[in-house]
């Protein structure tokens, strides 16, 4: 194709007969809501198999076990390492100015920060071993 050819014998202006009819579909499902009703169907239907996924794990002993350890690993770490770090964070956040989002997010990280805290105390010492009776 050269540049002399006249516009409406360029190619990319025509468009076939089933593109035609794919935009024309796509356009009315847009606007219908199909889209959104077949997204929320998909996501409902991931959300079932990974409810089924869930209680075929949690119905093994052995992967509860493993489940509930990996749990209060993870809260122990994050009380002792990522509380402090977080808490940090939100005082630097609320000495910023007041329009700043990480001046209004303060009070948030503050309240996971302290959470995230207690469940690592909480977590700790329910995974104390009992020394005392033996």
């Amino acid at each position: 194709m050269t540049i002399w050819q006249p516009i409406f014998k360029r190619p990319e202006r025509k468009l076939r007969r089933w593109q035609r009819k794919t935009r024309v579909a796509a356009w009315r499902a847009s606007r219908d809501g199909h889209v959104r009703a077949i997204l929320t169907w998909r996501i409902w239907s991931a959300l079932l198999v990974a409810l089924v996924v869930l209680i075929g794990l949690l119905a093994n002993a052995t992967a509860r076990h493993w489940i509930s350890t990996s749990f209060a690993n993870v809260a122990i770490i994050g009380g002792i390492l990522a509380a402090p770090v977080i808490s940090l964070v939100a005082w630097i956040g609320v000495i910023l100015p007041v329009r700043a989002p990480l001046h209004q997010a303060a009070p948030t990280l503050f309240i996971g920060a302290l959470l995230w805290m207690a469940m690592g105390i909480v977590s700790a010492h329910t995974r104390r071993q009992d020394t005392s009776n033996r």
